[in-house]
């Protein structure tokens, strides 16, 4: 039990994740009842590896992602639709 509870507070802490890919469509754009502003955008990124018959195979994964504060803040000053993020 004590491993379960351990492993439990180890979890709590990762809250990040770092991706990098093209922003498929521009931001929407909402605010929060308590006046923050949230941006919501969807990222593709691609995955390149060799398969077993040595073929490079292209993978591409959607995120939906959420920004908020100084992150929302940046986001709004850089990014536009169908750019690196």
């Amino acid at each position: 039990m004590e491993e379960i509870i351990a492993l439990v507070k180890i979890m709590n802490q990762i809250n990040q994740v770092l991706l990098e890919g093209n922003v498929v469509k521009d931001a929407e754009i909402s605010e929060t009842a308590q006046g923050n502003y949230v941006s919501k955008f969807p990222i593709e990124v691609k995955r390149y590896y060799r398969n077993a018959k040595g073929e490079t195979v292209t993978e591409t994964c959607y995120f939906d992602v959420k920004a908020w504060g100084e992150t929302f803040a940046q986001f709004c000053k850089r990014v536009k639709n169908a750019e690196l993020f």
